[in-house]
């Protein structure tokens, strides 16, 4: 039995190897890891980092080759227009959205389920997205609600993205793994001293307008939970704007668990990919919550709305593995 339990293990470690290299998922054994993962109430969940490909990956990515590179031109001219005109915000949201076409969520393929009251939009200083599958959620925030995305510095350094982002004003956030040049979502996770402080000036100064846009689990993965959320965007305790984030696609799963190349990859061989967004109505801190507390109510009623298990990750013990 030991000798059993043993190669399983072995297996499940080279599994999360691999995933972590090239971004692909090799088979494992049902019981083994990291195909599944138990969540905090004891539910089975698949393993934040196993992909859910409808079609084997390579052969998605032979396939969509010729669709790629229309979708990399359009992207480079529609980023050269928008850090010219940035500051105006009919092309600024406009071309956000063709940035979304160009990563698969073409038209029809975005469904918004509107929940807010009517003065949530001057009262939230902070939108927050989750699960973080990747790069469209930055976007969609940018797209729908003007906002200014709080993002990993890795994508403002991608030569098309960053442009946009940048230009965008986002409230970028270094984390020391990626000065190392690791492409997977970091173990060290956490928003600087200074992205904290950006973030509290923001909220305390906030009278409508542009938004900061969060993605609170810190690391990015398949969505089949939801990571813990860090306290940081919710230390402001100012109103939050809770936005729930799923996905589909007839091909392969577009989510960020490997490297960013492989991210990119996924979006733009694949013919599409179906993005189904619920906004909750704002949600207020209660009187005597402190921030952890605040997170984790936030986070629950977002996982409840998803359907989704609580992970026992957080973006720390996740990439720790």
């Amino acid at each position: 039995r030991t000798r059993k339990l043993d190669a399983r293990l072995g297996i499940a470690r080279n599994n999360a190897h691999l995933i972590r290299l090239y971004g692909c998922h090799a088979s494992a054994p049902r019981l083994g890891l990291p195909n599944m993962a138990a969540a905090e109430d004891g539910q089975p969940s698949r393993h934040p980092y196993a992909y859910a490909d409808a079609v084997p990956a390579p052969v998605a990515f032979v396939l969509g080759t010729a669709v790629a590179a229309v979708r990399l031109a359009c992207l480079l001219l529609g980023a050269l227009v928008y850090v010219a005109c940035a500051r105006i915000k009919a092309p600024r949201i406009a071309l956000t959205r063709l940035a979304m076409c160009c990563f698969g969520v073409l038209p029809g393929l975005l469904t918004v389920d509107e929940r807010r009251a009517k003065s949530d939009a001057a009262e939230t200083p902070i939108v927050v997205l989750a699960p973080h599958h990747g790069l469209l959620e930055g976007l969609f925030a940018a797209y729908y609600f003007d906002a200014r995305p709080m993002m990993m510095a890795t994508f403002a350094k991608l030569p098309v993205i960053g442009a946009i982002v940048r230009a965008n004003g986002a409230l970028l956030v270094e984390l020391k793994r990626h000065k190392k040049g690791s492409s997977v979502a970091p173990a060290d996770a956490k928003p600087s001293a200074a992205a904290r402080q950006a973030l509290a000036t923001h909220a305390a100064e906030f009278k409508g307008g542009r938004p900061v846009a969060v993605l609170p689990e810190g690391t990015t993965h398949n969505g089949a939970s939801l990571l813990k959320f860090f306290a940081g965007a919710f230390a402001p305790l100012a109103p939050v704007q809770p936005v729930c984030v799923r996905y589909s696609s007839a091909c392969v799963d577009g989510s960020f668990c490997g490297t960013l190349i492989s991210h990119l990859a996924r979006l733009l061989c694949a013919p599409y990919q179906r993005m189904s967004v619920v906004i909750l109505p704002a949600t207020r801190p209660l009187d005597g919550e402190d921030a952890s507390a605040f997170a984790a109510r936030v986070r629950a009623a977002m996982a409840s709305e998803l359907g989704v298990p609580l992970s026992a990750y957080d973006a720390k013990s996740l990439n720790a593995e």
